[in-house]
């Protein structure tokens, strides 16, 4: 693209795996919330992959975007998945395609420090951002700010032999930003290392207050792809266990992912196959209607074999602004994203039991639910906010800059 030299906007790169491929597509949904308020003020370039059908750059709401190719069509299968590591882990094949996959997006750094004269670069994700973008950006002398989200971080828990690779990626960054507190007090267990508070937003113009779902028997909603982390079927069991004490309720899965076979499989045997709907995959201005039409939000997550937790549960944030109740387990980021007893519930992980009793506090107490949905309008609102999280970004950016 290269700069404008009537664009006095000062450029700041955004390297990421994962970025919105069309204006309803979820996947980075919110790194492109975080950065659109203060768009005005710098302009913004996203390196991101390429996927099947997409332009190699355009612009999107005022942010260029530019994507590197690492494979054939058929082949780029990494990214917009949200399971690359696991794809990485447990495949030979998807190894060497891990590494294609770097040397690609090394390249497309490269190319546009040269063209763009960045005054720095925002790396979401150390793996596989930092590996590719960091080292890089150390030798062109331009400063860089690394966010953590989650699984990059609790890999490092998992996997003792990434630490020594993380930690001087982590240690040359001029700042570095967590969504959670929980992924703040890892980097400091494991990489001795400090980090701003920087949750990712919820985009305001399309999640606010509804009115009362109003529907009979109450729905209950889990927005989230079907992996083992986000912990559907824990949910799928405590919504049968409801139904066992004689509370009616339908239960709304929305999301796809290499697990629905598998819940549809569950729900199918313990008979509750038509109190279940399977949405599949829905546009993201639909995401609204799906959490107004419910009378609460679930995020039933738990830790995956690989150690992987949840790094802070977006869905429960856009719930809140939508004024519904969310129910989440005390593991992980949404320990931030629920105000436990005042917008929601926590309950243990992985525990169906404790799931169900506290679905039935919600459900047989109409006016506690209403009460938890509208304190959660003003939680997300001070803590969750584009407006908010966007001048901290930008305060962060000047302060990286100005050293």
């Amino acid at each position: 693209m290269g700069v404008d030299p009537k664009d006095v906007r000062p450029t700041v790169l955004v390297v990421t795996h994962n970025y919105p491929r069309d204006p309803e597509d979820q996947a980075g949904q919110f790194i492109h919330t975080l950065i659109s308020p203060i768009a005005d003020r710098y302009r913004f370039v996203v390196i991101a992959p390429h996927h099947a059908g997409l332009p190699l750059s355009e612009t999107q709401g005022g942010v260029d975007v530019v994507r590197f190719r690492y494979a054939a069509d058929a082949d780029e299968t990494l990214a917009y998945a949200g399971d690359m590591h696991e794809q990485v882990l447990k495949s030979w094949k998807k190894r060497i395609l891990f590494l294609s996959f770097l040397r690609a997006m090394r390249q497309a750094v490269a190319r546009a420090i040269e063209a763009e004269c960045p005054v720095a670069i925002h790396i979401h994700w150390w793996i596989p951002g930092g590996l590719a973008a960091a080292g890089l950006a150390a030798r062109r002398k331009v400063p860089y700010l690394l966010t953590t989200h989650g699984s990059d971080v609790t890999l490092l828990a998992k996997f003792g032999w990434l630490r020594p690779v993380a930690r001087p990626l982590f240690r040359r960054a001029a700042a570095r930003t967590a969504v959670s507190t929980y992924l703040q007090r890892l980097l400091a267990d494991l990489l001795e290392v400090d980090s701003a508070l920087l949750p990712m937003p919820y985009d305001d113009t399309k999640f606010k207050p509804q009115g009362d779902a109003g529907a009979l028997p109450p729905l209950v909603t889990c927005i989230g792809r079907m992996i083992e982390r986000k912990g559907q079927t824990y949910l799928i069991e405590a919504v049968n266990m409801l139904i066992a004490r004689g509370i009616d309720c339908r239960l709304q899965l929305v999301g796809d992912g290499p697990q629905r076979s598998k819940l549809e499989a569950q729900a199918r045997e313990i008979g509750i196959l038509d109190r279940v709907t399977f949405t599949g995959n829905v546009p993201h201005r639909e995401i609204p209607a799906l959490i107004g039409a419910s009378a609460l939000v679930v995020l039933p997550s738990v830790a995956d074999w690989k150690g992987e937790v949840e790094g802070l549960g977006m869905v429960l944030a856009e719930a809140s602004a939508c004024a519904r109740p969310v129910i989440a387990t005390r593991l992980g980021g949404p320990i931030d994203a629920v105000d436990d007893g005042q917008t929601g519930l926590l309950v243990p992980p992985a525990d169906a039991a404790a799931l169900a009793d506290a679905l039935a506090a919600m459900l047989t107490d109409p006016q506690k639910m209403r009460s938890l949905g509208l304190a959660g309008v003003d939680f997300a609102m001070s803590h969750f906010s584009p407006a908010s999280q966007a001048a901290k970004l930008a305060e962060l950016i000047e302060q990286i800059r100005s050293r």
